[in-house]
């Protein structure tokens, strides 16, 4: 029978905790990660006793993005000529105490489909779920540039249809067969403006007077212009390029 002497194991008296960036440099003050960084962060963490060899430890710590929602506001607008995108801000995901702005990117001018915003933040420690937007500019709608249209007299008081009288440039008849009568006559037609990418093109009604042959007076007659859509009604005066005077008979 063999007997060994008790063998007991005491914890060092003193043991000290130092912090550092690499293996050599350390402080005493606890190091750590607070911000996102794209690559993982390793600290060393050494451990220290009389009579014991040191014992350093690395920790790697990764830091993500957190993440935020944004509240979009409309995804529509109506050409203006201005540049123009849906606005956004952040509605929830911040930390208390935090700042951060998001920037709108993608806006246009000319009127289009499929157009996209985007938003980015200006803090790095996040990232936004839903950054993108899609978006429209619809084509405005153009009010005619004129207040008083000049017809051919000859023209309407011979012609047959439509398409005898001749219109100012951007107007045109729908129906350019349809048959024009002596008295009050009321014509669908349309005015498209010049530029047809952001301005759509307008129904209007016309009403023009045809003189009959028999009478002698001098016309000037209202052409109403009911445009649709449009909260307003255009009044455009209309008046004869010649002037007719009954001849009496003898």
């Amino acid at each position: 029978t063999y007997h060994y002497p008790e063998i007991q194991i005491q914890r060092p008296a003193t043991t000290s905790v130092m912090y550092g960036y690499n293996e050599t440099d350390f402080t005493t003050s606890p190091i750590g990660v607070k911000d996102y960084t794209s690559n993982p962060v390793t600290i060393y963490i050494k451990f220290s006793a009389s009579g014991y060899e040191d014992l350093i430890i690395p920790v790697t710590i990764s830091i993500k993005q957190k993440e935020v929602t944004l509240m979009w506001v409309s995804g529509t607008f109506v050409y203006n000529g201005k540049i123009q995108a849906p606005t956004c801000s952040i509605s929830s995901g911040l930390v208390s105490g935090d700042t951060a702005q998001v920037t709108v990117s993608g806006g246009q001018v000319n009127a289009g489909q499929g157009y996209i915003a985007t938003a980015t933040i200006n803090n790095p420690n996040y990232k936004i779920t839903n950054s993108t937007l899609p978006f429209s500019i619809q084509k405005a709608q153009q009010v005619p540039d004129v207040t008083v249209i000049k017809l051919n007299a000859n023209q309407v008081d011979n012609a047959n249809t439509l398409s005898d009288i001749d219109l100012p440039a951007g107007f045109a008849w729908k129906d350019p067969s349809q048959e024009v009568k002596y008295g009050k006559n009321t014509c669908k037609a349309t005015y498209t403006p010049a530029d047809t990418a952001n301005y759509e093109t307008i129904n209007l009604e016309l009403t023009f007077t045809k003189s009959n042959p028999q009478d002698s007076s001098v016309k000037y007659v209202a052409i109403i212009v009911a445009i649709g859509f449009i909260l307003a009604v255009v009044g455009i005066i209309i008046y004869k390029s010649v002037t007719r005077v009954k001849e009496k008979q003898l």
